[in-house]
């Protein structure tokens, strides 16, 4: 291994590239590996076995003998690296996994009595089917976007209705309810084939994109993606990750690690036949009126900027940062502000801008 590079690979214990490549992710997941490390003396023993890993991988090539073990894995059988993520996320403390943590609304809609039920839905990732696209270049924009989209059932596959006590034609939609700090896209390649009682992969190549819009105007961009290369029982699993304090890509093959080049880089994120598991890191902080603790937020983070104004919290204001740029509402008699423009996603109508400290603040 090259040592101008700073990080360390895991060894492969048999058939163990799927560990690894999530254990890499997580471990090159700040906010993870220090929320692991400040519970390692009053949480369970996964926890601990974890927190003896994060350490030795900070000075070497490291072993997982002892979080194999604790997991119960039979080192020579490949897994599915997604089951496996979810698994640790279930172990580990909350205050580690809830960075992952996102929460979906269930709501579905009679079309006879016109009653509807919501049900809150946790996830630690969203699964995308794999589909064709008009254009034949299928992204993950498009799988997020089907994944969102108004589900129809009629006919033969209508929906009980308890109100109705039978089955009735049913709409089924999905809001996302809380964004995640660490947002996970799981690409569903392996699907049960019962011709032949067996898993098949779905190779079909996916534009893979930097950055995602989710609804409510919410940014995230990749930090790290784990691939599948081969079948399901006689594929390999490799990591490839952007450390949050680097603009550099790095790739982790079990205990091999290597520096990536950008042409390299760009043929893994086009037309990818290989991408399984997509990680993204909120970039936008939404500044919303949601109680005390937005309030003492938004009181925060002007006080950091030292913009003595009295914040306008009506809640059909919502602004966000992004990036270098912030947006605050303000009330209109604010006076020391003079017109500019920014690219700041602004959701609300507000006429005042300024100009601070070298930064561009604008709101519109």
């Amino acid at each position: 291994m090259n040592r101008d590079i700073k990080y360390y690979g895991l060894r492969n214990q048999g058939a163990t590239c799927y560990l690894n490549s999530i254990l890499q992710v997580l471990f090159m997941t700040r906010k993870f590996r220090e929320a692991v490390e400040s519970s390692k003396h009053h949480e369970n023993d996964f926890n601990v076995r974890l927190h003896a890993l994060f350490e030795s991988l900070k000075e070497k090539t490291s072993e997982t003998t002892e979080v194999t073990k604790t997991l119960r894995i039979e080192v020579y059988e490949q897994q599915d690296a997604g089951h496996y993520l979810e698994k640790i996320l279930s172990l580990v403390s909350d205050e580690a996994s809830k960075i992952f943590r996102g929460k979906l609304i269930h709501r579905t809609i009679c079309r006879e009595c016109h009653s509807n039920t919501e049900d809150d839905v946790p996830f630690f990732f969203l699964s995308l089917p794999l589909m064709d696209s008009k254009n034949g270049n299928f992204s993950v924009n498009d799988g997020i976007q089907e994944f969102l989209k108004d589900a129809e059932f009629y006919g033969e596959d209508q929906l009980y209705c308890d109100h109705c006590e039978d089955n009735r034609d049913t709409t089924v939609k999905y809001k996302l309810q809380h964004h995640p700090e660490i947002l996970i896209l799981l690409l569903k390649r392996f699907e049960y084939n019962y011709s032949h009682m067996s898993y098949s992969k779905d190779s079909r190549p996916v534009d893979v994109c930097y950055t995602i819009n989710l609804p409510e105007n919410q940014t995230y961009e990749m930090y790290a993606m784990v691939d599948h290369f081969g079948t399901l029982r006689g594929g390999h699993y490799t990591a490839t990750i952007k450390p949050e304090e680097e603009d550099s890509w790095y790739e982790f093959n079990d205990s091999s690690v290597t520096l990536l080049g950008n042409q390299m880089l760009q043929r893994k994120f086009e037309k990818s036949r290989s991408a399984h598991l997509l990680f993204y890191r909120k970039q936008s902080i939404a500044l919303q009126d949601e109680g005390q603790n937005g309030e003492e937020e938004q009181r925060d983070l002007a006080a950091n900027l030292n913009l003595i104004v009295e914040l306008d919290r009506r809640p059909e204001r919502t602004c966000w940062y992004q990036n270098n740029y912030v947006a605050i509402s303000l009330p209109s008699s604010t006076g020391f502000c003079e017109a500019s423009t920014c690219t700041v996603i602004c959701n609300g109508v507000v006429n005042v801008f300024t100009r601070l400290k070298n930064r561009i603040f604008s709101w519109f």
